[in-house]
């Protein structure tokens, strides 16, 4: 195979992926708001854990200099960023709420923008909220209150 063929098939697998991953995962029916609100609270809480643990090895493998330097910085919030990516896959499989759909849709419209702005200007999350602040109003508003970055 050609370059430029391999090229055009790994292009249609991602874009195939891409929308294969789009639009909520599990089966909405059986999921009562109670039961997306538990187990969607898990599921944030332990994407938090996993990221300031993350944030706290990566921290350290750096040297009192570079902790200072921005784009070291910036790298640290990028490597804990994964986890927050991990958690709005794992909402979108857990399905949408019955009499929720909407605003559980909403939400997790809201989080992949914020992960997608942080990933293209990671420095703005090191002075301010402001890429997670519709998320975090949607998922207060839902009750997910461990969802609130």
């Amino acid at each position: 195979m050609s370059k430029g063929a391999f090229g055009l098939v790994a292009a249609a697998a991602v874009v195939a992926l891409l929308v294969a991953g789009c639009g909520g995962g599990g089966d909405s029916a059986d999921l009562t708001k109670a039961e997306y609100v538990k187990k969607g609270n898990t599921i944030c809480k332990k994407a938090e854990e996993e990221r300031f643990a993350i944030f706290e090895e990566e921290s350290q493998k750096l040297s009192p200099k570079e902790e200072r330097e921005r784009e070291k910085q910036e790298e640290v919030l990028l490597a804990g960023m994964r986890s927050y990516e991990r958690a709005i896959e794992k909402l979108d499989e857990l399905g949408l709420p019955a009499g929720s759909e909407e605003k559980a849709e909403s939400l997790l419209g809201s989080m992949e923008e914020a992960f997608e702005r942080v990933q293209q200007d990671p420095g703005t999350v090191l002075v301010s909220d402001a890429p997670f602040k519709k998320a975090n109003e949607e998922a207060e508003s839902l009750g997910l209150d461990n969802c609130v970055t």
